[in-house]
């Protein structure tokens, strides 16, 4: 009897631990995969770094981002991107 009861309150620790820590980060990973899969030319950008920047070209694995005033092009990796914003336009498209 007192084994049985053990081994139900590891099965159940497992399991709090499963779906308050191993579930919420798969589907952090899976949100952060369709966002680098869905990038396209145009995309303004934020990097893990803190860099923003507009996707001017791409291939397979990388990005080349225009960023600042001076329009400065920076080669990096394409998960390096954190974040995704609207553009200007359709921004303004929603507001009106």
């Amino acid at each position: 009897m007192q084994g049985g009861v053990n081994i139900l309150l590891w099965v159940l620790i497992f399991g709090v631990f499963y779906f308050f820590l191993i579930m919420p980060e798969q589907k952090k990973q899976k949100k952060l995969k369709n966002m680098i899969e869905g990038l396209k030319i145009g995309d303004n950008v934020m990097t893990r770094s803190g860099i923003y920047g507009k996707i001017i070209d791409m291939n397979e694995n990388s990005i080349i981002l225009e960023t600042g005033p001076d329009k400065v092009k920076i080669s990096m990796a394409k998960y390096s991107v954190s974040s995704v914003f609207e553009k200007e336009e359709n921004k303004e498209e929603n507001n009106e």
